[in-house]
């Protein structure tokens, strides 16, 4: 009975579900758990890992000490990043969910300063990004155009943008979402507009902070921005509805959308703390970055 009590207790006091995704074993995970465990409120969070089989986890049962609670969810082969993340959502138990990355490692003070950051007004709280691995320059031109925006921002303050890879939401404003909170997670514009439209306020909290690792490597560097070129094209073909002459005309002006992209996200790069350091030596990447 005692042990009931406490458990309740616990999971009433539970202010942050942090939601973790691998496709792989405990390995890949295990610096971002460390660096979870190191937050003055660990006692406070609850840790989904979220993965395709419980068997390839193989986790540290000291881990389950470290937390308030620690749930394992298997959502099976094949899900998506998306899928994975909206069953994490659903079986969260804290009112506000965080999705982490395995390549993301956040200081100690992060999880507090969300925490307190989301007693405010706010549906969304994103944390300040710095780079991980800053020696490459090809590391920066994938990190300013990914995180530019959140790089050192300054005070604390309500923005118009929200991160979704280490952003936070409160639950419930997911949740209104139903069925198509994996569709609406996988397509970060789509989210913002239906959150801002139906009043939710966003924010960015300066006090929080983690520490993003880029890709470094020519290769996989082209492949990433590939890849997320495609899956941008295909949702923005959906969501709007394009005619087949409308998807013609953008293919013609392909040359054109890398300009237009680094028009957009030049602010954020001029912006930067180190710009002049860094710049002209990140325009190759920046090159092969909006070209791929």
């Amino acid at each position: 009975m005692d042990e009931t009590k406490n458990l309740i207790e616990a999971q009433n006091d539970l202010a942050l579900s942090v939601i973790l995704s691998t496709i792989e074993g405990f390995h890949t995970i295990r610096h971002v758990i460390e660096c979870l465990r190191q937050q003055s409120v660990c006692d406070r969070i609850e840790v989904l890992i979220v993965v395709p089989d419980k068997e390839i986890l193989k986790i540290n049962e000291s881990v389950n000490d470290a937390f308030a609670k620690v749930t394992i969810v298997e959502v099976g082969p094949g899900a998506s990043l998306e899928q994975a993340r909206a069953i994490g959502v659903r079986e969260a138990i804290a009112p506000i969910v965080l999705f982490a990355e395995d390549h993301a490692y956040p200081e100690p003070g992060w999880a507090a300063a969300i925490i307190r950051a989301h007693e405010g007004p706010w549906t969304a709280v994103s944390p300040a990004v710095t780079n991980a691995n800053p020696d490459s320059m090809l590391s920066w031109a994938d990190f300013l155009l990914s995180y530019g925006d959140w790089y050192y921002p300054g005070s604390s303050r309500e923005i118009h943008g929200a991160l979704i890879h280490n952003g936070s939401f409160k639950r419930d404003a997911l949740l209104d979402f139903g069925e198509d909170l994996a569709k609406q997670l996988g397509r970060k514009s789509t989210l913002v507009n239906d959150l801002t439209s139906g009043g939710s306020r966003l924010y960015l909290e300066s006090g929080a902070t983690v520490h993003h690792a880029n890709v470094s490597k020519f290769f996989p560097c082209v492949g990433l921005w590939l890849c997320c070129g495609r899956i941008f094209a295909a949702n923005r073909v959906e969501s709007e509805g394009w005619s087949i002459v409308r998807r013609l005309v953008y293919i013609l002006m392909l040359p054109v959308i890398p300009v237009l992209r680094l028009r957009a996200g030049w602010p954020a790069i001029q912006n930067a703390r180190q710009f002049e350091r860094l710049f002209p030596k990140i325009i190759p990447g920046l090159i092969l970055v909006l070209s791929a």
